[in-house]
């Protein structure tokens, strides 16, 4: 014990009279300690804590594949025959990101927003925190309705419940509010407004030459591999080239699971 007093007397001694010294011990220290806390937050929420929705092993991002490209956004209507011709997923989505400009009620203000196919906080596993989720009920044709973020109905709306149920003007459009994300809800980031694809009216949403940016989740079903879903649905991208060959030759789907697309590959 007193060879070890002697020496922390001798190492501090050494210090008082090395300013210099001194000064380099502590910032290196300080680095030291700065990096391994940095790189325990990334370990912590790469590796040892799991995607913040239902079963998240069983999630993929399913994406197209061209020449060019090993993973890309998504033409719609090849979406829609992926969804309608799968059997390997218990549910599928499409996710496309979208601003929006709200005026009425409230200051104008620009929101960050997402348009999201009917299955989208299905296939997550997640429900809104008041309110409802979109259906089958909700489609082109049909009144505009939209979802909002937790931090959109605290701001704008005071976290009233009577939310539910009124208009919100989007970039000139009248939507009905019928739900609120839960407050820590978040999917590549924290979002606004979550409106519906299925109402999505324009040439590109009908167009299988366009990629306007969609990008696929789904959820593969109990007791399915996903390499049998890969064989499956490379078996479908096959009949699609085709049926479409001037904007599905060549073109392939991939999946990759969906933990690997968010914090990326820490193998």
């Amino acid at each position: 014990m007193s060879i070890f007093i002697n020496d922390v007397r001798y190492t501090l001694r050494n210090l008082r009279h090395n300013p210099g010294f001194t000064s380099v011990a502590v910032i290196a220290l300080a680095l030291g300690i700065g990096a391994n806390t940095a790189i325990f937050s990334v370990v912590n929420g790469v590796l040892l804590q799991p995607l913040p929705y239902r079963d998240p092993a069983r999630l993929v991002e399913v994406s197209e594949r061209s020449p060019d490209f090993n993973s890309m956004s998504v033409a719609y209507p090849n979406f829609k025959d992926w969804r309608e011709q799968s059997r390997s997923f218990s549910s599928m989505a499409a996710i496309r990101w979208e601003d929006y400009d709200a005026t009425g009620g409230g200051q104008p203000e620009h929101l960050n927003g997402r348009m999201v196919s009917a299955e989208f906080f299905g296939v997550l596993g997640v429900h809104p925190a008041l309110g409802r989720d979109f259906d089958p009920n909700d489609r082109l044709g049909t009144a505009p309705v939209v979802i909002i973020g937790g931090g959109l109905w605290n701001r704008r709306f005071g976290s009233d419940p009577g939310a539910i149920g009124r208009k919100l003007k989007l970039n000139g459009d009248d939507y009905t509010i019928i739900g609120v994300t839960p407050s820590d809800f978040e999917y590549q980031g924290k979002y606004d407004i979550y409106a519906l694809l299925g109402q999505w009216d324009s040439p590109v949403a009908r167009s299988r030459d366009m990629h306007p940016g969609i990008r696929v989740v789904a959820r593969l079903k109990q007791g399915v591999q996903q390499s049998a879903a890969q064989a499956e649905m490379s078996a479908i991208a096959a009949r699609l080239a085709t049926t479409y060959p001037k904007s599905n030759g060549g073109h392939g789907i991939g999946l990759t699971p969906l933990s690997r697309v968010m914090v990326g590959d820490v193998n």
